[in-house]
């Protein structure tokens, strides 16, 4: 309406000016649906009168995508920081987004990370190119890459991390990759500790001078231990194939 309180304040600002340029307003069409409308306005004098000449454009349909655009960067933000692992994305290897996570990772705030290399959280450079190679050498050509390292962390101390990454456009590694980093020092502990027990079980069969077997329930199978061939005169491996 011509008496609309936007519409008034929009021809005083266009009779101030002389012209307006890509604004935005609502109307209405025929049928009374709601449309929005982007115009542009000029005034000129004709004849002695004073004229105005207007652009409009239908925007409505846009404006729904716009919408719907973010929306869903509303809910992939949501994901992203509600992931229980470390979320970024890098381009050549410098951090573009970081969720919340990586924080309790690597002791560093999001915020500090941002736009810069992850080389900081490698203690060597030969690390840093050994990870690169193994993450990015054919991740565009197979479509993902795994490997295990460790994090140098704000305080100086390490964590063991794995590292999974994806092309976030394989047709285009110019815009970089996803890469999902979780926290994996206590299953490297409990795996080294399982180590150290082993070898301990052996040398104490070793030392014991007996024969010594482990039964796996799961499989069924047997491992011999201890002094086999002393006692048999069968070599370990070859005596654990029979």
């Amino acid at each position: 309406s011509p008496q609309h309180p936007k519409v008034r304040e929009a021809r005083a600002l266009l009779l101030e000016t002389g012209s307006l340029h890509n604004q935005e307003a609502l109307g209405s069409s025929p049928d009374g649906s709601e449309r929005q409308i982007l115009y542009s306005s000029a005034v000129f004098h004709a004849g002695g009168e004073l004229c105005a000449v207007s652009m409009l454009i239908d925007i409505t349909a846009r404006k729904k995508m716009e919408e719907q655009v973010r929306q869903h960067e509303k809910v992939l933000s949501s994901l992203f920081q509600a992931v229980p692992v470390g979320l970024v994305i890098l381009k050549d290897r410098r951090f573009q987004v970081v969720n919340e996570q990586i924080s309790t990772i690597t002791g560093y705030a999001a915020a500090d990370l941002l736009d810069r290399s992850s080389h900081m959280l490698y203690a060597t450079n030969e690390e840093f190119v050994r990870v690169g190679r193994a993450l990015y050498d054919m991740l565009w050509q197979q479509g993902n890459s795994y490997v295990e390292t460790q994090f140098k962390r704000q305080d100086g101390s390490f964590c063991h991390v794995s590292l999974f990454a994806a092309p976030l456009d394989r047709s285009n590694p110019e815009v970089g990759a996803a890469v999902a980093i979780q926290d994996i020092s206590e299953r490297v502990a409990m795996l080294q500790s399982l180590r150290d027990s082993e070898q301990r079980f052996r040398q104490t069969a070793e030392l014991s001078g007996q024969l010594i077997y482990d039964y796996d329930v799961a499989s069924g199978a047997i491992f011999w231990s201890g002094r086999i061939k002393e006692i048999t005169g069968y070599a370990e491996e070859e005596f654990n194939r029979h």
